[in-house]
């Protein structure tokens, strides 16, 4: 990290590449002490660690508060605490958080624990504020004085994610243009899709290497080794009801996971089973019980953001990266670890592209279908290292990159930045336009209790609630009645006639499906967006709430699973 840091003072933006495990993603807590206590010093105020998910959000920042107030205890008693003490330099910005540590523009605090989602969002003008003259030249002139840390980057990059790798491009060329010192982690990115940002950024590229490999900066690599085997036949519940030590389970789909998980319940296994649509406090509750479970259930979420090491790891088949990442769980901590990948499926090519499936097959075909990587070797001239079977993967998988860069996006937040009459209007109108700046699908907040509690919310992608289930969308299935109608938790100072008062300032609501979903019972992109406003232009008022839920029905979500749709059957 300091060879990286050193980097970044040299030539304002460098690119580190290190392994999973190798504490990328805690070392942003010294550089925001060293900030706060030189304040303005050596010409940054603030250090902004940008990531992926909430989730990762929520940990960093709760693992800062503890190594900072030196104790244990709930995230509430840490944040109290925390106040009372005047450590109030330690912020975040997320959806999944609500306290006075809430830093949305990045003002107040100097260590900023964001998601990727809200920083895109303050640099082109659109502020988590909801009010037309809220400050979004504020946040913009916040992430000017900082360093910005762009970590877990390789999440960015993904032959479907164009929109988002584009997200990725477009803000480093404006903090490039603002002179903001950058420093880019990433742990699995091939060398073909690095190379494109260090050329973006005009940046070096810092690589931790394995002791003996000669190139690099060389140091001891974290964890144990790793065999990894392709399974050909068995049942892997059956297998992992069999294996010795702590087992984790990946499933590239949720049905997949609840499935298993319930087998394994029935079999009285101590297992938690943690995924991207549980709701808040179905999410914490689980996480809490990581570490003492014997069998962990998970979907791709446990890529990053969930600190655990497992003896033995049993995976569907998916992209050579995220198959680094997840093994990247196994042995963190030293000793010996196995892997277990499980064959290709045809609903594979539901969840990940083509192209990267098939050029995974050919990569781990080369190598014995994984016995013959060395799943913890940073040494690119080595073959069987796992980077060096990165980087045939992406040369495979990725080729022309031009392909990768939505240039109309670009484009457009290239304006939003650059030129200054741009409003947060305009970007609003964009964002309508492209349907969201970095995802290729927006979120809905769906809230599975009648009164407004954040445990009971679940954001949940478009995409997934447009899928058909039989004759019905997921969105019909969960969200409208036989009447046509959707419940709207509505938090709002203006008192909403007809609607059921919840406490005060909360109100139930009942409106039209139209209000998100198209006439097909898919799930309209730019309402969506607009969640609020249309609730209340079905209500009958102009002014705008701050903040609008979908409510479920009774039994459409269960209790530590998720969705009955994805649980029924499963």
């Amino acid at each position: 990290m300091e060879e990286a840091l050193k980097a970044v003072e040299e030539a304002g933006a460098a690119i580190l590449v290190a392994p999973t495990a190798y504490g990328k993603s805690t070392a942003s807590l010294a550089l925001g002490l060293a900030a706060y206590e030189r304040l303005w010093e050596e010409g940054f105020a603030k250090v902004l660690h940008v990531l992926p998910m909430s989730s990762i959000v929520e940990d960093l920042y709760y693992k800062a508060l503890r190594r900072v107030l030196k104790r244990g205890g709930g995230l509430d008693r840490l944040e109290a605490e925390a106040l009372e003490e005047g450590v109030e330099w330690i912020g975040y910005q997320t959806w999944a958080l609500d306290s006075p540590l809430k830093d949305p523009l990045y003002i107040k605090s100097t260590l900023i624990y964001t998601t990727f989602d809200s920083f895109v969002l303050n640099l082109f003008k659109v502020t988590p504020m909801r009010s037309l003259r809220a400050p979004y030249e504020a946040a913009r002139a916040a992430i000017m004085r900082s360093i910005a840390v762009l970590d877990e980057a390789h999440l960015y990059a993904s032959v479907d994610s164009v929109k988002t790798f584009t997200a990725l491009v477009g803000a480093l060329r404006e903090l490039r243009r603002f002179r903001v010192p950058t420093l880019v982690a990433t742990a699995t990115m091939p060398s073909v899709l690095m190379e494109v940002l260090r050329k973006e950024l005009e940046a070096p590229a810092v690589v931790v290497t394995s002791v003996g490999c000669g190139e690099g900066l060389e140091e001891q690599t974290p964890g144990g080794e790793v065999e990894a085997e392709l399974v050909r036949g068995g049942d892997p519940v059956e297998l992992a009801a069999s294996a010795g030590g702590k087992v984790l389970m990946v499933f590239n789909t949720v049905r997949r996971a609840v499935s298993a998980y319930k087998r394994l319940r029935d079999r009285g296994v101590d297992a938690v089973l943690i995924h991207g649509r549980l709701t808040l406090g179905d999410r914490r509750r689980a996480v809490s019980a990581l570490e003492g479970a014997r069998v962990v259930v998970a979907t791709q979420v446990v890529e990053a953001g969930v600190d655990l090491s497992a003896d033995v790891l049993i995976t569907d088949f998916a992209p050579l990266p995220s198959l680094v990442q997840r093994i990247g769980r196994v042995a963190r901590r030293g000793g010996r670890g196995l892997a277990y990948i499980l064959p290709r499926r045809g609903e594979d090519s539901l969840v990940y592209n083509e192209a990267e499936l098939k050029a995974t097959e050919e990569v781990l075909r080369e190598y014995s279908w994984g016995r013959d990587v060395q799943w913890r070797y940073l040494c690119r001239r080595e073959k069987r290292s796992y980077v060096a079977a990165l980087d045939k993967f992406g040369e495979k998988a990725y080729g022309a990159l031009e392909l990768r860069l939505d240039t109309s996006l670009l484009n457009a937040l290239y304006v939003l930045s650059g030129v200054a009459v741009s409003h947060r209007t305009d970007a609003l109108r964009a964002m309508e336009k492209f349907c969201g700046f970095v995802h290729n699908s927006a979120a809905v907040p769906v809230i599975t209790c009648t009164k407004y509690d954040k445990g009971c919310l679940a954001m949940v992608d478009i995409d997934y609630l447009s899928r058909r289930r039989g004759e019905k969308t997921v969105a019909e299935i969960l969200l409208v009645d036989e009447r046509r109608r959707v419940k709207a938790l509505v938090l709002s100072s203006v008192e909403l006639r007809g609607c059921k008062t919840v406490e005060e300032g909360v109100y139930l609501c009942e409106v039209d499906a139209e209000v998100l979903l198209r006439g097909d019972g898919s799930v309209d992109c730019r309402k969506a967006l607009r969640l609020e406003y249309e609730v209340f232009k079905r209500l009958g008022f102009e002014e705008a709430p701050s903040a609008t839920l979908l409510g479920l029905y009774t039994g459409r979500y269960v209790h530590g699973l998720g969705f009955e749709v994805d649980v029924d059957g499963a």
